[in-house]
């Protein structure tokens, strides 16, 4: 993964859109891959750091997540209203670009924070995003981005942002964080819940077999014996044979009850079906008169549709004779209008056609004073242009005159005043240095009054040292004195007591052992005793007198030594003190004269004033900044006028010129205005030649509407007339064709009655009926039919049941009888199934029960190889919390971990490497030594390179299946000695050689000054608390 370009607006102090392209040529070259940003304290060079983070997981290592106003934003710069960041990067998936961004409400520094929004997509395709939408509480901008990388934030924080305080955690870390960080690093939380998932599975596979075991017994101790159920089962067979002897005559008896039942209903029916008939046929007899008049009225029914015919053409007939009586009325007056109309038309023609002729006749005069017309007014309009123009001409020279005057008053105006500024400015030309001496004397007032603490200090720690010395010397000269007087104490014990000894000894020797003193085997005074006997007591106390004083000597000389390395810790605390008060005290003479330099043109430096001092230079330095910014004003002001006055003096002769030629303009077109209203008056006077041709065309328009009104009005009573004639031809025709259908329909009406037995149209009139008694009389007729067919058919069907019961069975038993018999059959069998009910329930659960002892018993058996498997697999995770699984898995991390790191420390320390010690700890193999050491015994500088040696083992490890070619580095460098500093940018050199881009973040001016490419950070000199990044790549956004 690569970074390729950094972009971002408005991230802490880095106000404005900035841009930095890491695929800017001058990166590509030798050593320029390896690059530091740089700057003071507060620059924002961190923020750059944050911008990425922003950019890919909406997160810093600093702020943590960032996506909605109610927990706030603290990277957005304070005075702005939106922020944004965005990533350009390389993954093995492809080239893409994340964004990250959040606004104020109004984009207003001053509104409410709006959730942060996020955006992906494939730098090939910016219309087709990957994701976009809401970062939100569940970083979905980091998910999706960690989809793609293959990093999650945690691992790339520790794979390619290393950010401050990340080099020494590991390091100073206990145990219980260290793993912490193994966890995150690794994923070993997976395997904590592996581990806790077996156990869980353990513990749920042994309370599922407890509870499949306590089902098994419970149903177990509660089933019958055996015997018991063999005795029920044989009851149930000798009551079997008697319940099937009753049941056989019950069904007897309920056969011969149904036939009984059968042979009454079948009975009832024919007597019903017999009462049936009789009414129906009684029915029919009354209805006969009725019958005679419905047969009729049938018949005449069948002749309906043609008396209907006949009277359609009767009634056809009559209406025709009172049509054409009624045309032949109009006609006469119809005539008589249609003369009138053709009068009135040929009025109506003459009148039009004089309309037509006057307006022929005068049309040429009308055209020729219309355009006399428009030329005068389009004379009266260019007349009024020429009048505003010269008004306009005369206003616009008075104008210039007052703006002219006005120019040469500010000129007098500001002339001496300008003359004075400069004057003042001259004199306090210096004055201009103090913007950049002020805060160059306060850093310089702020370490020398610091001088003076760390001086008081030193001096403290100097008496310190002193006092310690004084005691160390005076201990020394006691234990010197001591140890004086011991040794005087030895010697006098050897002049008196020691002759005695050694002869005693002497006298023990033996030729070929070895001496208790020296050890020698050979004893060439053991033959020349003097032949003196010493008192063995005696002895025995020499020599313990010498073994006391041996043991308070060698004190004495522990002492001595202790005492000699206090003294010599005192001198050397006591002399670094002094070099440091010296050199503090050089410093602070030196910041003191660069002081006493920067004020010698204002003041005298002096400490205790300094403050007061620094405020009037600051004073100074603010009046001559508002002179010179007034000074600048007036001076452009005056430029400015006498600007005005040129151009105004010039301005107001072209006015004067101008208003002459809008004069001479105006005369010549108020000449020709007179000459065409002479020429109008002449052909036409004062009259309206629109009014007049609006007239004329108004009368022939209301001539020609006359006419056609006219025209209109005789055509259409000539169309009545030739309507009336037509219509009394047609109806004369109808009468005629209509008298022949009325004779042909009434020979057919009379024979069809005829035929039916009626003897004219009034007796087939006569046995007509109406609709409804029609429909009531038919009713009434199918009614009395249908009932006579059904009950035909009942007494017939209950006629033929009845006989086939009779020749079915032969029984003369009365119902009551065959009825109280199969009561006592059913009592007897109820009492036989009572009896043995219990015996038969008992059967009936034991059966059940063995079945289901055998389905609770096959899973007892797979429950308790479940339970086995669970144990097995419980004893190699461990506990059931899952932390044995988890550690023991660390601890495999932990020393893969220390593989990595060891790479890295052989590069800047090869004499060092990590050893692993207990589970989670580890200690520092140090082969100049020859044994392991502590970190605690490590020096600052030793413990650095350690730590980067894992901060650098951990970014391997973390990007292990991800192919790293970015590595940003914020870390201060800032304690480390020059041969230390060379070794880690040796590091780091072989980390740029393996193909990585590196950039490191720091303010040391020796690491600054050993890296050729530079991205430099500087305060803003236009916005107060703002910074400016410059550098190869860097271009600031408009």
């Amino acid at each position: 993964m690569k970074i390729l370009k950094v972009e971002f607006e408005n991230i802490n102090s880095l106000a404005g859109k900035w841009c930095i392209d890491f695929t800017d040529p001058s990166y590509s070259e030798l050593d320029h891959s390896l690059f530091v940003i740089s700057g003071k304290t507060g620059m924002g060079k961190t923020s750059i750091l944050d911008a990425i983070t922003l950019a890919l997981y909406g997160a810093t290592p600093r702020q943590g997540v960032i996506y909605n106003g109610n927990d706030g934003n603290a990277v957005m710069t304070s005075d702005k209203g939106t922020c944004f960041a965005r990533v350009t990067y390389r993954c093995r998936k492809g080239t893409y670009v994340s964004e990250w961004n959040q606004r104020r409400a109004r984009d207003k520094a001053d509104g409410n924070l709006q959730n942060a929004q996020g955006k992906i997509w494939r730098i090939e395709n910016p219309q087709d995003p990957i994701f976009a939408g809401n970062t939100g509480r569940n970083s979905e901008l980091a998910r999706a981005n960690a989809e793609i990388i293959q990093l999650d934030y945690s691992q790339f924080c520790r794979s390619i942002m290393l950010a401050q305080g990340e080099f020494s955690k590991f390091l100073t870390s206990e145990e219980k964080e260290r793993a912490d960080i193994l966890e995150k690093l690794n994923g070993t939380e997976k395997y904590r819940r592996i581990g806790k998932k077996v156990g869980d599975h353990r513990r749920e596979a042994k309370a599922a077999k407890e509870t499949s075991q306590a089902a098994f017994d419970a149903l177990n101790n509660t089933m019958p014996k055996a015997e018991d159920i063999e005795k029920d089962k044989a009851l149930l067979a000798e009551v079997a044979n008697k319940e099937k002897a009753l049941t056989d005559k019950k069904k007897d008896l309920e056969a011969r009850i149904a036939w009984r039942n059968s042979m009454n209903e079948s009975t009832r029916s024919l007597e019903s079906a017999e009462t049936e008939l009789a009414k129906a046929n009684k029915d029919k007899s009354e209805f006969a008169g009725n019958e005679k008049r419905l047969a009729d009225a049938e018949k005449a029914r069948e002749c309906a549709t043609l008396h209907t015919e006949l009277q359609g053409f009767r009634k056809h007939e009559a209406d025709d004779k009172a049509k054409l009586e009624n045309f032949q009325k109009q006609l006469p007056q119809v005539a008589s209008d249609l003369k009138s109309a053709g009068d009135n038309k040929a009025i109506a023609e003459k009148e039009k056609t004089a309309t037509e002729q006057f307006i022929a006749e005068n049309e040429a005069l009308w055209n020729e004073i219309r355009k006399l017309d428009q030329d005068l007014k389009n004379a009266t309009s260019v007349k009024a242009e020429a009048e505003n123009r010269k008004a306009t001409a005369a206003q616009s020279l008075s104008e210039a005159e007052a703006e002219l005057k006005k120019a040469q008053d500010t000129i007098k105006s500001l002339e001496p005043q300008v003359e004075s500024l400069a004057q003042t400015q001259e004199a306090n030309a210096k004055d201009a240095e103090l913007a950049g001496i002020i805060p160059q004397s306060e850093t310089l007032v702020a370490s020398i009054r610091g001088f003076d603490k760390k001086i008081a200090d030193e001096e403290k720690a100097k008496k310190a040292f002193a006092d310690d010395l004084k005691k160390a010397e005076e201990g020394l000269n006691d234990a010197n004195a001591l140890k004086q007087e011991l040794l005087e104490q030895q010697n006098e014990l050897f002049r008196n007591d020691v002759l005695a000894l050694a002869n005693v000894i002497q006298n023990h020797l033996e030729e070929g052992k070895a001496c208790p003193v020296c050890g020698s085997t050979e004893h060439p005074a053991c033959g020349h005793s003097n032949g003196t006997v010493a008192d063995e007591s005696s002895v025995t106390s020499t020599a313990e007198k010498i073994r006391e004083l041996n043991t308070k000597l060698q004190d004495a000389d522990a002492k001595l030594g202790q005492y000699e390395n206090a003294k010599s810790r005192a001198l050397t605390a006591g002399n670094a003190a002094s070099e440091n008060i010296e050199s503090l005290n050089s410093q602070k003479n030196e910041a003191s004269e660069k002081v006493a330099e920067l004020w010698k043109p204002w003041a005298e430096f002096d400490l205790a004033n300094a403050d007061s001092t620094l405020a009037d230079l600051k004073l100074r330095l603010q009046q001559f900044t508002a002179n010179k910014t007034k000074f600048d004003k007036l001076s452009n002001d005056l430029a400015i006028a006498r600007n005005n006055v040129e151009l105004y003096g010039k301005k107001v002769q072209h006015e004067q010129d101008h208003l002459e030629k809008e004069t001479a303009n105006l005369n010549d077109v108020s000449r020709k205005l007179d000459e065409l209203r002479s020429s109008r008056s002449e052909k036409f006077g004062d009259k309206d030649v629109e009014a007049v041709a609006k007239e004329a065309t108004a009368s022939k328009t209301a001539a020609a509407n006359k006419y056609d009104a006219a025209d209109k009005a005789f055509r259409n009573i000539e169309n009545r007339h030739n309507e009336l004639n037509t219509q009394i031809t047609a109806l004369k025709g109808s009468l005629e064709k209509t008298a022949g259908d009325i004779k042909t329909a009434s020979e057919k009406f009379v024979n069809a009655i005829a035929a039916k037995g009626f003897a004219d149209e009034a007796a087939f009139q006569a046995a007509l009926l109406q609709e409804a008694e029609f429909t009531k009389l038919q009713n009434e007729k199918k009614r009395i039919d249908g009932a006579i067919a059904t009950a035909t058919g009942k007494k017939q069907a209950a006629t033929e049941a009845l006989e086939k019961l009779k020749a079915e069975r032969s029984d003369e038993t009365p119902l009551q009888a065959l009825t109280d018999g199969k009561a006592a059959v059913e009592k007897e069998l109820g009492e036989l199934q009572g009896s043995s009910g219990a015996a038969r329930a008992r059967v009936k659960a034991y059966t059940e029960n063995v079945a289901q002892l055998q389905i609770l018993q096959k899973d007892l058996d797979a429950k308790k190889a479940e339970l086995s498997r669970w144990e097995a697999m419980g004893e190699w995770f461990g506990v059931m919390d899952g932390s044995d699984f988890a550690t023991f898995v660390q601890g495999l991390t932990f020393k893969s971990l220390l593989k990595l790191a060891n790479k890295h420390l052989a590069i800047v320390k090869d004499r060092f490497r990590l050893v692993a010690e207990g589970n989670l700890g580890f200690k520092v193999a140090d082969s100049e030594f020859g044994n392991d050491r502590r970190i605690s015994n490590l020096s600052g500088g030793e413990k650095f390179l350690v730590s980067l040696s894992l901060a650098l083992g951990i970014a391997d490890f973390a990007s292990r299946n991800v192919r790293v070619e970015s590595l940003f580095m914020d870390e201060g460098f800032g304690t480390l000695d020059d041969a230390t500093l060379e070794d880690v940018m040796n590091c780091l050199r072989c980390q740029q050689r393996e193909g990585k881009m590196l950039g490191i973040i720091t303010h040391v001016e020796s690491v600054v000054n050993s890296i050729s490419q530079k991205i430099m950070l500087e305060r803003s000199t236009s916005q107060k608390g703002h910074s400016t990044i410059t550098g190869p790549g860097v271009t600031r956004v408009a």
